[in-house]
């Protein structure tokens, strides 16, 4: 009784705001410019052949992060399960490109909206026998669906912030139900009590996949040769700002202003999370009067001055912080919960961040309690930090060495969690 009252109160909200949807869609499409794609990829319609010949695996990944973090998973299902078409499902159009350039699956597509009618148009032509879904997307009516046609699914990467779990709270009523069907591979200790009183009953506890991803990282070498190439031409020693928002890119330029007049002997890398701003950074820099380059524009010489670089080009970052000597992540001086660590981690990089780092709580919280990261309040603490460690090379090579302690013997999440489908499953 609770979930269909969950489920009523949710389609009657569905069906409320579908008029509003239809217009971000529109304006998304003809004014921004961000959605390329028709609308009916997000209603169910999709190309995949209904007479199937095998068994499906679909993986659901709702954008970039989540995808590049599939990819050891994907692979590890591809050796366990060989017989196995896979589908690989996204929200975002710059999810499914990526998923594209990373995933072998047999067919992508893009996953349904949560009304009743377009999922069940999406699994009457998908036909999975099993459903692996990225971290913790919880789609009502997909759950049902799967579960009124006896498709097992699992959580994987499963992560609940401290946030997240008090808005999904107040729905454990009727989210029971849903949940406790389902498989759940969670990577924290802290994450499995969080689902665990969401309802779900049946929990593994799996690390980071993004700690196999990592390793997946080094295998471009075609890629570290280029970048490596590009930035030994950049004065030493060169510090990243990854993933900034707007307004802590508009921060970091100021600041970057400030050091640049204070002939401050650093470049300066600003990495943007989303490049659809670039016109108004590029406005921005140019009113401090800071001269800069774009990596868009291929190889440039640069002298031996302070400057600035906008890192404006995709997929590149997580392999561009092995050039770095200092690493600031983004989403953490805004309310956005900040970006992952784990990266800059690998090249035993010194790493900080401000203080809103709710989507990596655990992390962060294992990095601190190590020395291996540096948590900061303002603004004013970074501009402190970042000069105070570009005079002490002892204290960045001391902050990396313990970051990259911290990321090894913590792979193997893919194995674990293939194990676990194998153990709950069996050979589906």
């Amino acid at each position: 009784m609770a979930r269909q009252l969950l489920l009523f109160i949710y389609n009657t909200l569905l069906l409320l705001f579908f008029p509003l949807l239809i217009l971000h869609y529109l304006k998304g499409r003809f004014l921004l410019k961000k959605y390329t794609k028709p609308l009916k990829n997000r209603l169910g319609f999709h190309e995949t052949p209904l007479n199937k010949t095998k068994k499906r695996i679909l993986i659901h990944a709702v954008s970039v992060g989540e995808t590049v973090a599939a990819q050891p998973l994907t692979r590890e299902i591809q050796a366990k399960f060989p017989d196995h078409e896979i589908l690989f499902s996204n929200v975002t159009e710059t999810g499914h490109k990526r998923a594209r350039d990373l995933i072998s699956a047999d067919y992508f597509t893009f996953f349904p909206l949560d009304y009743v009618h377009c999922v069940r148009r999406y699994l009457r032509r998908a036909q999975p026998d099993l459903v692996v879904i990225l971290e913790t997307e919880i789609w009502p009516n997909f759950l049902q669906e799967c579960h009124n046609q006896k498709i097992p699914v699992v959580f994987v990467n499963a992560r609940i912030s401290k946030k997240s779990f008090q808005r999904y709270k107040k729905f454990s009523w009727g989210l029971r139900t849903l949940l406790s069907p389902c498989l759940f591979c969670v990577q924290s200790e802290t994450d499995s009590t969080r689902v665990r009183e969401l309802g779900a009953t049946n929990l593994v506890v799996c690390n980071n996949l993004k700690y196999d991803q990592l390793l997946l990282n080094l295998e471009n070498k075609l890629l570290r040769e280029e970048l490596g190439s590009y930035f030994s031409e950049f004065p030493q020693p060169i510090v990243f700002f990854g993933s900034t928002h707007v307004k802590e890119t508009n921060l970091c330029l100021q600041l970057i202003s400030q050091w640049i007049q204070a002939e401050v002997k650093a470049t300066f890398v600003v990495a943007p999370r989303h490049l659809n701003h670039m016109p108004r950074y590029i406005s921005r820099a140019r009113e401090l009067g800071i001269s800069f380059s774009l990596k868009s524009e291929g190889p440039r010489k640069i002298g031996n001055v302070s400057s600035l670089l906008f890192l404006d080009t995709y997929g590149e970052l997580a392999l561009s912080y092995e050039w770095s000597q200092i690493v600031f992540i983004g989403g953490s001086l805004e309310l956005v919960g900040g970006h992952s660590i784990l990266e800059p981690a690998l090249f035993a990089k010194p790493i900080l961040y401000g203080p809103h780092m709710h989507n990596n709580e655990d992390v962060c919280a294992e990095f601190e309690m190590k020395g291996a990261s540096l948590k900061l309040q303002s603004e004013e603490e970074l501009k402190q930090r970042v000069e105070y460690l570009l005079e002490s090379e002892e204290m960045r090579n001391s902050l990396g060495k313990n970051a990259l302690s911290c990321i090894q013997s913590k792979t193997g999440a893919s194995k674990v969690i293939v194990n676990a489908i194998l153990k709950e499953f069996g050979n589906l």
